[in-house]
């Protein structure tokens, strides 16, 4: 034969086998797609897939520019106008773009940008360092107005613009401040001073005069409502998080608010994705009563106290103070590398005026705080950095807000004061923006954008991005259908997001799914919501190996194309033939498309993915046959021997790989025909559970096998039934007790002695007693050799006679069984 001649026809062979009838199970087997956690093991491409396990086509991301490589992080973003400025790190620069592209409008000589704002048709940048100011830019990025923040004021948060000429509100630290700049040439006036070391976000509610106005903090994860009099603001909600990172009002007056605590950032998911079916919320309209006002802040409820002003000596303090959080070892280091940028934090609380070299220091130590701060997502001032001199002690915070501190979460804030949470990841929270009522979320460190329908109760991730952070979320607000801008850090960029309409088209591929045998492919159910103008197509395949890659499947097939013009109801499964071969692995690819031509288009949805399969038939298996008795107790001198056990316990562990009932049926046959297979009599048959107990006083004494038939008959008719057979270990019957015999009795005045064997035919010898006159008070006997361990013991009885002679010496002897015999002697 020819070398290559056996290949060929073992796969001639093979290729005969594989049509050879095959008789497969009556019961079919289905996989059922519904939950989060059904479709997740897939791969999803242009689609995404909701907590409520619905398939709907992604928003499509968009690359906007190409930001300068020394740029690593864009701090901020503002829109003015049809150009949105950029605030970029590390070197303190403002980008703008134009819709077409990049340019650098302005850079600072010092410090850093992490917050922009408008005024008019003019940008205000907020710049952090040793002094903190808040500059207005003219058109061509020249400074028209420079205003320096009160001294001890280091890091500009964030900046949010009254209406009309009622100035801005820019929220600063370490030392918790909000100011007012009011004026052409801006006053600054302190609006609170809070006790939390830094307020890193503003939003102002959408009404004509701009307040409420309302701020986050870190430290406490305090939300402050601003009031448009003079009252001290009010404390509206302490988060469990440390840190109120992002702010955004709805015009109906829901405030949303999100926290960002790095250490409850983890890579991966914090709970597992959701199982099973649940249903939905319904949806309803937001109440439209008291909309836009503030919560009503009860009576008897304290409002926050306002702070006295810090001391000079503690201004001096805080200038001098390091903000040393330790920067990032790839960055900080490498241009720091022996650490020569650390200041020595254990000053006098009074130092002397700041050097020209510290304030050198401190600026560098700000931008690698940015730098550290951006990568962990905290921007919480680090400790000691901020002075309590001339603040009252703060009591230890009560535990205004419970419940689970795991990964960080966005509440919303009704008008009515009443808070809920709408989200929880393990992420952290960078910025919120709101588009027709839905919620977006900017999160990190793993750069994803979530949208959060609070009416609906569903949360989707819109998008995955290469970037570890998305920083910052601009939508415009005279257009809900323009895109949402993004911008990112490590890397940084500037992306656009469809927030209302969708990719054209999508995939999802499904796991590859395991019948664990050759399986006949039954009907596959889907059900979907295809609006007009959309379709899904189903395609499936099939293969006998693991993995595709190491050798061919069956060619994707397309099993339907289903078409929103084809009034199908969105709760019915549509019924779909497969015609993919019969293997033991299957997969099927679901491609979701709309008309991109027109505005808005809606995607098509898939809530449930079911597909039946029937397997051959294959035997049941049995694991284990056990039998014995239960446990009898040896009987103790001085009390009754209890009854043995009149039936034996039978178990044994059975399955069947087709998930079929099971009927068995036990037999017996006596050891010492063990060779003749006709031997066995029936104790029970089509017994449907995996024990029974054998009353073997039917039996005579003796050694048994056992015998077991599983059969999967209750699933399979006569001619198709298959069974498994296993047999036991020997078991021994024993019903009869031991046996007194050669007994002899010897006397001195009252005293006797009495010997004999006492005997079992099958079972050793467990105990033997002994009673003078009396059928209670049994004495332990041991056998002659010490020890009972044979079926035949000798025993010696002495009695020891007191004032009369012993008439009756009763022996009880026990086996290991537990049949117990009572034999009478008497003393002549």
């Amino acid at each position: 034969m020819p070398p290559h001649a056996k290949p060929l026809l073992a796969a001639a062979v093979l290729a005969c086998s594989l049509i050879v009838p095959v008789t497969h199970a009556v019961k079919p087997q289905q996989w059922q797609h519904t939950a989060e956690a059904d479709f997740e093991p897939g791969v999803a491409e242009g689609v995404v897939i909701t907590n409520l396990g619905d398939i709907k086509l992604a928003r499509q991301v968009e690359s906007l520019a190409d930001l300068p490589e020394a740029t690593s992080v864009v701090h901020d973003a503002v829109r003015l106008g049809q150009t949105v400025y950029l605030a970029v790190g590390p070197e303190p620069r403002v980008m703008a773009w134009d819709g077409q592209a990049l340019s650098e409008f302005a850079a600072m000589d010092e410090g850093q940008v992490f917050a922009l704002g408008t005024s008019g048709d003019r940008l205000l940048v907020g710049v952090s360092g040793d002094t903190a100011r808040v500059v207005t830019l003219d058109a061509q990025g020249g400074v028209a107005v420079s205003v320096d923040l009160p001294e001890g004021v280091r890091y500009v948060w964030d900046i949010a613009t009254l209406p009309g000429a009622g100035g801005m509100v820019v929220a600063t630290g370490p030392e918790g401040q909000v100011f007012h700049l009011t004026g052409d040439g801006p006053a600054v006036e302190a609006m609170y001073d809070a006790e939390q070391a830094n307020v890193l976000s503003l939003a102002l509610s959408p009404t004509a005069d701009g307040f409420p106005l309302y701020a986050g903090t870190d430290t406490d994860g305090l939300v402050y409502r601003f009031s448009a009099t003079d009252e001290p603001p009010y404390v509206v909600y302490d988060a469990a998080e440390p840190e109120v990172a992002a702010i955004v009002v709805g015009e109906d007056g829901h405030v949303y608010f999100g926290t960002a605590d790095a250490e409850q950032a983890r890579p991966g998911r914090l709970e597992e994705a959701a199982e099973g079916e649940a249903g939905r919320p319904a949806t309803q309209p937001a109440p439209a009563d008291n909309a836009g006002q503030a919560p009503p802040a009860p009576d008897d409820l304290p409002r926050v106290p306002p702070s006295p002003a810090p001391t000079d000596q503690a201004v001096d303090a805080a200038a001098s103070a390091s903000p040393a959080s330790p920067a990032a070892p790839d960055e900080a280091n490498a241009e720091d590398p022996d650490n020569s940028a650390e200041v020595d934090d254990t000053a006098e609380a009074a130092p002397a005026e700041p050097t020209p070299g510290q304030r050198d220091r401190l600026r560098e130590l700000v931008r690698q705080r940015l730098l550290a701060a951006r990568r962990s997502g905290t921007l919480q001032a680090p400790a000691g950095s901020g002075s309590t001199a001339g603040r009252s002690a703060r009591p230890a915070p009560a535990a205004a807000s419970t419940g689970d501190k795991s990964g960080n979460a966005v509440y919303r804030l009704d008008p009515n004061g009443f808070v809920a949470e709408v989200f929880r990841e393990s992420v952290i929270v960078l910025d919120l923006a709101l588009v027709d009522d839905q919620l977006f979320v900017a999160t990190g460190t793993e750069g994803q954008v979530y949208r959060v329908d609070p009416a609906a109760g569903e949360t989707t991730t819109l998008a995955d991005l290469d970037a570890e952070y998305v920083t910052r979320l601009l939508a415009d607000p005279g257009n809900n259908d323009a895109p949402l801008l993004l911008t990112t850090a490590s890397p940084a960029s500037l992306d656009a997001l469809d927030a209302n309409g969708t990719a054209s088209t999508g995939t999802f591929t499904s796991a590859i799914l395991d019948a664990s045998q050759v399986s006949l492919w039954g009907k596959m159910h889907v059900t979907a919501d295809l609006p007009p103008r959309a379709g899904v197509k189903v395609e499936t395949r099939s293969g006998n190996v693991i993995d595709p890659e190491t050798a061919p499947w069956s060619a994707w097939q397309t099993a339907a194309e289903l078409d929103g013009g084809q009034d199908l109801n969105p709760l019915h499964p549509i019924e779909i033939g497969v015609v993919s071969p019969p293997a033991r692995y299957f997969q099927y690819r679901l491609t979701l498309d709309t008309d991109s031509d027109r505005p808005d288009p809606p995607s098509p949805v898939v809530t449930r993915v079911s597909q039946t399969y029937i397997t051959p038939n294959q035997p049941p298996r049995l694991a284990s046959l056990t039998a014995a008795y239960p446990d009898t107790p040896t009987p103790q001198p001085g009390q009754p021997a209890p009854p043995p056990p009149t039936g034996m316990n039978v178990a044994w562990e059975a399955t069947d790989p087709n998930a079929d009932r099971l009927a068995y049926t036990l037999d017996y046959r006596p050891a010492l025909v063990h060779n003749d297979p006709d031997a066995f009599v029936t104790v029970v048959e089509d017994h449907p559970q995996a024990t029974y107990e054998w009353q073997t006083r039917q039996v005579p004494d003796g050694y048994y096998q056992l015998r077991l038939t599983a059969s999967d008959a209750p699933d399979n008719p006569p001619d198709m039934a298959l069974t498994a057979t296993r047999l036991s270990d020997p078991v021994l019957v024993d019903n009869t007790p031991p046996s007194v015999e050669d007994v002899e009795v010897t006397t001195d005045g009252n005293d006797a002695t009495i010997t004999a064997t006492v005997s079992d035919a099958l079972s050793p010898i467990a105990a033997v007693a002994y009673a003078v006159d009396s059928a209670d008070a049994y004495e332990a006997l041991l056998p002659d050799d010490l020890i009972a361990d044979s079926t035949s013991e000798a025993i010696t009885v002495n009695v020891r006679g007191s004032a009369e002679k012993p008439r009756v010496v009763t022996i009880r002897v026990t086996d290991a069984r537990g049949n117990t015999t009572y034999h009478a002697v008497p003393i002549d």
